[in-house]
């Protein structure tokens, strides 16, 4: 049995090593990419406080660990340094898709009682063993980047091994916990450091399913995100504990929020069936505390950072509302739209995220339609613009939202006081009026476009 690599001596310079591999290898990697591939490494000390309260749910001296998703070893590496292992034989494998990141693990971990392999875990349809340990931090992927010709391989092999129908909004991480199930020993205890969200959103229903009905669920510990565990990730994390066993009894759960596993800020036990009942996890810690009421900050809400407006009434949401495609085919530019989410019962989210423009990353983005300039300005210096509004005077300035804006006094009054003003010049004034006054809705026309205050951003959703 090898427990200690020659080169190094102790567990502690093996382990300054590996530290320094992994920034290496960080360094040569662009940020942003590494988000897209989920590739977060996990803090050495958040690893070992995971890993120190895994061996106090085990009760075997021989370990079979499992790292799906191995990276440099950061949770390996804290096994061994907290296992005595005088009393403990550990084996392990550990499995990595980016050829960096397992080369680097080949270096470091030569001498080591671990079997490493350059693949990607999720491809694997049959175990190459069974474990009894698994610590682990999968790479958290949103369903937007997972390969179109991936997903429904994987959603089918959830339902195959585990009769689950999983949402095809969910993460890769949730794949990485349900496909790992068929490697588990009876028994296993099992880690996953995941994004907090898979607790209250729809498509995390599935997880919770596997958490309550397949296995075990001991324990759920939810990072306050004010304490972010990761200098390079954007999400809030916790800690899911559970065993690879089955039972009808109605256990405890526990659930905990905030410092350490050992040390949290607020924890609170629950029957099984009466946490069945909560549609969202993340509230069952918002009353109660480990040492009585909670004194904790109220948290924030949407409207502390943005106007909401309940939607937009364009009057013709097929001439005011595009997507991209729409957008380059009429030759218009991008400066004068404005992202804007679908309508609520089109949505399949609960949570959007933007991309690196600023626009939500949904399957169809749409943009409104949104030009402060003047008349004389579009002609001008906009003729695609000028050429696509003056298409809309025949139809959509003649729709009844059109018509009939609350100002639409104005026009009439210019029509009274300028004889020469044409009754076509009159259609586009109340045409564009309508395109201006969609997120300007309080705008004041002092005369045809002049001095009209800039807009309020808001967040919108079509109607």
């Amino acid at each position: 049995m090898r427990t200690q690599n020659k080169r190094y001596g102790s567990f502690g310079d093996i382990e300054s090593f590996r530290y320094s591999y992994q920034q290496m290898i960080d360094s040569k990697k662009n940020v942003d990419d590494r988000r897209k591939l989920g590739q977060f490494s996990t803090p050495y000390s958040l690893a070992q406080e995971i890993t120190k309260f895994g061996l106090s749910l085990i009760d075997n001296n021989k370990i079979k660990f499992l790292e799906p998703a191995i990276g440099t070893g950061v949770f390996y590496s804290a096994l061994n340094e907290l296992v005595n292992h005088e009393n403990i034989e550990i084996s392990a494998s550990g499995f990595e898709i980016d050829e960096d990141y397992y080369m680097a693990s080949k270096d470091i971990w030569d001498d080591y009682n671990i079997d490493l392999f350059n693949e990607d875990f999720l491809s694997i349809e049959k175990p190459l063993s069974k474990y009894n340990l698994v610590l682990t931090n999968p790479p958290y992927v949103r369903h937007l980047l997972i390969q179109k010709e991936l997903k429904p391989i994987l959603k089918k092999r959830v339902k195959n091994e585990l009769g689950i129908n999983i949402s095809g909004l969910a993460g890769l991480y949730c794949y990485f916990m349900l496909l790992a199930d068929k490697w588990l020993e009876e028994g296993a205890v099992c880690g996953w450091l995941l994004p907090s969200e898979f607790m209250d959103v729809n498509y995390g229903s599935v997880i919770k399913d596997y958490l309550i009905n397949k296995v075990h669920l001991l324990r759920i510990h939810r990072y306050n995100p004010e304490d972010c565990q990761f200098d390079d990730a954007i999400v809030s994390s916790c800690v899911v504990w559970f065993k690879k066993e089955s039972t009808t009894d109605d256990y405890d759960i526990t659930f905990s929020y905030g410092g350490t596993h050992n040390k949290p800020a607020k924890i609170r036990k629950l029957k099984k069936s009466q946490a069945k009942q909560i549609k969202k996890w993340t509230h069952i810690t918002d009353e109660i505390s480990k040492n009585g009421p909670s004194d904790s900050v109220k948290d924030a809400v949407i409207g502390d950072f943005f106007d909401i407006k309940r939607g937009l009434a364009t009057g013709d949401n097929g001439f005011f509302i595009m997507n991209r495609k729409q957008i380059i085919d009429n030759h218009l530019e991008m400066k004068f739209f404005k992202p804007i989410l679908p309508s609520p019962r089109k949505m399949k989210l609960d949570e959007v995220m933007a991309d690196d423009d600023g626009n939500p990353e949904i399957d169809e983005q749409l943009f409104l339609l949104d030009c402060n300039l003047s008349e004389d300005e579009i002609k001008k210096f906009y003729p695609s613009l000028w050429e696509y509004l003056c298409n809309g005077l025949e139809t959509t300035a003649t729709k009844y939202l059109c018509k009939n804006r609350k100002n639409g006094i104005f026009n009439k009054k210019l029509e009274q006081e300028s004889p020469d003003f044409s009754q076509e010049r009159n259609a586009l004034f109340l045409f564009l009026y309508q395109l201006l006054s969609v997120l300007v809705p309080d705008v004041l026309f002092y005369n045809l476009f002049a001095h009209i205050p800039q807009s309020t951003h808001v967040v919108t959703v079509a109607p």
